[in-house]
């Protein structure tokens, strides 16, 4: 998680501001900015922020859980598929990488399915 917090944003830093949130933003992760925090009475304001980052980090983390999931199933699903290979064959299948195509060209440049 990323935070920042500011209560100017002026100043000889001012122009990396935007770099640094989208780099953080392009890796992916959780980014909460509180700015200008000494205006007013900053409490309340900052408690609604709080709130807001507690359900937003929660929000993250059912996604992550989603996304293992799925992942999960995805292995479960290769070790059937595997399994079944092997009970019909004698010799160990090697899947290869995850993303290898799924057609073979031979030397005479045939696709063979």
């Amino acid at each position: 998680m990323a935070l920042e917090l500011s209560s100017f944003k002026c100043g000889q830093d001012a122009p990396i501001y935007s770099v640094v949130e989208e780099i953080i933003e392009t890796s992916g992760t959780p980014y909460f900015a509180f700015k200008d925090i000494d205006e007013n009475k900053p409490s309340g304001s900052i408690r609604i922020r709080i709130e807001t980052m507690a359900y937003s980090l929660g929000r993250y983390r059912e996604e992550l859980a989603r996304r293992r999931r799925a992942m999960d199933e995805i292995e479960d699903r290769l070790h059937a598929l595997e399994r079944t290979l092997h009970a019909g064959s004698s010799e160990p299948v090697d899947p290869g990488p995850a993303d290898a195509p799924t057609s073979r060209v031979h030397e005479d440049r045939t696709a063979v399915r």
